[in-house]
């Protein structure tokens, strides 16, 4: 597989909006339409008419947002996951607010699995987590990074394709000089080499 730059599945989007219907009726929608009934009874009962229909209008405004705004920010948000699957490195490009682009080396990947719920089965998709060594010592078994949204026939093809490349630096150490290097590991070198000139300036004082 060579360098891949690729978005979730469309049936990603398709879960998501599952998933908020399903909340949304659960939790807003019929628990709303009890608490407006009563609301409209017991004005109509104290003859609080005008009180009642402002009430009815934030109800319907509420439930416009509910409808039409909140499933459009999902798509924008939908819209905005792209990953790359790179020789090196895995990318992972998200957010609608506040954009996140993630870098995940090869070399410090620990662990990956294929995780695939119900409706993840049900739709044809899945779920790479990606544990590193970052998370593994943090003493939790949740994953740093997770690519969701994967269609289910190349999900294996995925993740042989990123533990063979985990094999081959495990196989060749010297390749990993090749990585681009981490902030931390700049931070480090740039230490030393201050270092090593206050070294040389202490031993000519």
């Amino acid at each position: 597989m060579a360098n891949l730059l690729t978005h979730p599945s469309k049936t990603l989007l398709l879960k998501y909006f599952l998933t908020y219907g399903l909340v949304f009726i659960l939790i807003f929608y019929i628990p709303g339409i009890l608490i407006i009934t009563v609301i409209l009874e017991l004005a109509q009962f104290y003859v609080l008419v005008h009180i009642a229909n402002r009430f009815f209008f934030v109800s319907l405004l509420y439930l416009v947002a509910n409808l039409f705004i909140y499933p459009y920010l999902i798509y924008k948000y939908f819209s905005t996951i792209n990953f790359e699957f790179l020789e090196n490195e895995l990318h992972l490009h998200r957010g609608l607010v506040t954009q996140s682009s993630k870098i995940v080396p090869y070399r410090t990947i620990t662990n990956i699995t294929i995780k695939r719920d119900p409706l993840d089965r049900l739709l044809g998709i899945g779920t790479l987590l990606i544990m590193t060594a970052a998370s593994s010592n943090t003493n939790t078994s949740k994953a740093e990074e997770n690519f969701s949204g994967i269609p289910a026939d190349q999900l294996s093809d995925i993740q042989s394709f990123i533990l063979g490349n985990i094999q081959r630096y495990s196989e060749n150490p010297g390749t990993h000089n090749d990585l681009p290097k981490q902030p931390e590991e700049r931070i480090l070198e740039q230490v030393k080499e201050i270092n090593k000139l206050l070294q040389k300036r202490m031993g000519v004082l």
